[in-house]
Order: structure tokens, then sequence, then C-alpha cells
């Protein structure tokens, strides 16, 4: 794996990860503009972009993995580390009850399938697929992806604790695995927050890629592929996945009716406001 550097007059710098010998030609021209979709995502958000980003094209089965390791970094509780035969114990008890309620491998690897790109909040990197299966893609395809997850990069570095927020109500709902039998109103509530917050992650910046693609990615496709919208139509099945999918609609729907830009949807992205917004709260 190769690693070049990409830098831009403001205060972000990328460090991208490539193979140089499997990478596809629009997928590495749209990496060489990072900058300017940083600009643009700037613009459109009236949020900055700091730091260091990595990166990385891998395979989709590597992101399927990467995506679980995230989500066990987010949401597994912090423990004391000490030999101790109950802090052991209790690790072990931890473990096993995350591992029950996270996604299964499977799972995550078919959703992998569908991922043109990922912000993972809890590694702080960006993660593209690079897949012969999508060979038809264009550079402003990738492009518009990159433009997303900047966006989610962006949200997470202005709005920390709405991320910190969403990963302790997950570690809530995961941590006493009877929790959904012995008090479904209060876990019920508790989703249909985590649900609203991510409403809001996520309506923003499909919002924002729906009123603008045409201007700047006017070459982008809309090429599928009969796998993939197989594979999307069966999510469409399944209540959870479902439920994720509709978090683009809804959220861009709420966004045609409010500002997307700071300091007006600075407010949305507060806790409190954000788990009600389109919470559905048992009385």
């Amino acid at each position: 794996i190769y690693c070049s550097e990409v830098s831009m007059a403001g205060p972000i710098r990328f460090q991208c990860y490539i193979n140089p010998r499997t990478i596809s030609a629009p997928l590495k021209e749209a990496l060489t503009d990072l900058p300017r979709i940083a600009s643009l995502v700037e613009k459109d958000t009236g949020w900055s972009l700091s730091g260091t980003l990595p990166v990385r094209v891998t395979d989709r089965n590597s992101i399927a993995q990467s995506m679980r390791e995230d989500l066990q970094k987010r949401v597994m509780p912090v423990l004391r580390y000490s030999d101790s035969k109950e802090v052991t114990q209790s690790k072990i008890a931890d473990i096993k009850t995350l591992n029950k309620f996270m996604p299964k491998t499977w799972v995550l690897k078919l959703g992998a399938s569908l991922v043109m790109g990922a912000y993972l909040c809890g590694k702080k990197e960006v993660v593209i697929p690079n897949s012969s299966r999508h060979h038809r893609l264009t550079a402003d395809y990738y492009r518009s992806v990159l433009y997303h997850e900047l966006i989610h990069v962006a949200q997470d570095q202005r709005h920390p604790a709405l991320f910190d927020h969403v990963n302790g109500m997950s570690r809530e709902i995961m941590k006493e695995p009877e929790a959904r039998l012995l008090n479904r109103s209060k876990w019920k509530d508790m989703t249909s927050k985590l649900n609203s917050c991510m409403t809001i992650v996520e309506g923003q910046p499909f919002y924002l890629q729906k009123i603008h693609d045409k201007q700047y990615f006017p070459n982008k496709n809309k090429f599928i592929g009969f796998r993939n919208m197989l594979i999307k139509a069966i999510f469409t099945l399944i209540p959870d996945t479902k439920k994720k999918l509709d978090q683009y609609g809804s959220g861009a729907d709420f966004f045609k009716l409010h500002s997307a830009q700071s300091p007006v949807v600075d407010e949305f992205f507060q806790p409190q406001i954000a788990e009600t917004r389109f919470a559905k709260v048992s009385g």
C-alpha cells in the first residue's frame, strides 16, 4: 500500500492510502481533487475542515471488517484495566454482549457491497472501495461520494458532542441483552432517538448532494448494477436496514425546509434537539 499526501491551502491535509497497481483511473483522478471538494464542503456547510485525514482505498471485505472494528471501538464500554477476576469477567461479558448486538459479519459484507464510501468516526478516516464491478463509475461519481463523506467529517469536527451522544446511546442499547424484553417501551424510545440523530447526520449531506451534484459533478452517472439493485431491494424488506435507508430520504426532506448551512444548521446538531426531531417517543 502506497501513501501519498494531497495538501491544500487550508488547514486540512489528506493522506491517501492506495495500491497504485490496482486503483482505478477514475478513483485516482477523484482523489487528486480532494482539496477542491473540501473547499466546496466548507462553502456549503459553513464549517471548516482541519487536521490530517486518512483516505483509504481498499477492497469490500476489508471495508466490512473496518466497519465492524469502528463500531466496536465506538460502542465498547470503557473498562478499567486490572488483573482482578471481577473486571476480567466483566470485560468478557461486555464483549459477548457487543458481539450479540453488533451486525453479523455477513450482514456487514452485504451492506459493504452497497457502500461507495464511509466515514469511520471511531477511526477518524474515510474508506473507499476499489472494485472492478464498478468500472463504469466516473471520476465525478467518486467526487460526489467524497463530498458526502467530507461533510460527515465536518459534522464530527464541528459537533463531536452529537457523535459522542450517538455512541453513548448505542452503548446503552447494547448494554443489557434483556433490555428489549424487560422494558420494551424504553428500548423503543432509545432506538427512536438514535434513529432521529442519524437522520439529521445523513440528511444534510444527502440533501446537499441532490442540489449540487449537477453543478459540481456533471459527469456523475447512476450506474448501479443488477446485483446492487437486488441487495438494496432485500434491505428494504429488513426493518433495521430499511430504517437506515430511510434516514437519507427523510433527512433530505427535512433540509428542503431548513437551512443545511451554519449557523442555522448548528441548532439541529445539538444532541437534545437531534434526538427528538424525528423520534417517536412512547407516551
